[in-house]
């Protein structure tokens, strides 16, 4: 089944009015511990094994400029430990300090609460075909970012 490009327009603008309302829940949740919605995904990315730069940015989808001055920010908080690649200076590796474990611990309930909210009218079935849906998007748009890019 194709949707009509009207729909398409209509599924595409509900989930950009969708994402900025995440990001805005996300920072009121996230601000109470000093962190954004994009700082609080890079100690998430870091903590689940994203310890390079480079897979940093693709995980998080910035650019190598702000992951930089994030990550730099996150080390004056004393929440991560940054170390240059002795043979390519282009390169940074993350680790989490205890500081910021203990951060993900203590932003964990105040998340949970307001997640269990917004999905908690949903089957599990439905969650899982959303899951399914929403990675197929994600990777439709990334490989048609990097074809662009080469162009």
């Amino acid at each position: 089944m194709v949707l009509s490009m009207s729909k398409q327009i209509i599924l595409n603008n509900q989930l950009f009015k969708v994402v900025a309302l995440l990001e805005k829940t996300g920072n009121q949740i996230f601000s109470n511990f000093g962190l954004t919605v994009k700082t609080y995904t890079i100690l998430i990315a870091i903590s689940e094994g994203c310890k390079k730069s480079t897979d940093l940015s693709h995980y998080v989808q910035g650019s190598m400029a702000s992951i930089t001055q994030k990550t730099k920010w996150l080390e004056e908080k004393g929440l991560i430990h940054r170390r240059l690649d002795k043979k390519d200076k282009r390169i940074w590796y993350f680790d989490l300090t205890d500081k910021g474990v203990e951060i993900i611990k203590k932003i964990k309930p105040a998340y949970e609460e307001v997640v269990s909210v917004l999905y908690e009218p949903f089957s599990k079935r439905e969650v899982e075909v959303t899951i399914k849906i929403l990675n197929q998007v994600e990777k439709r748009l990334i490989y048609k970012i990097k074809n662009e890019s080469r162009q």
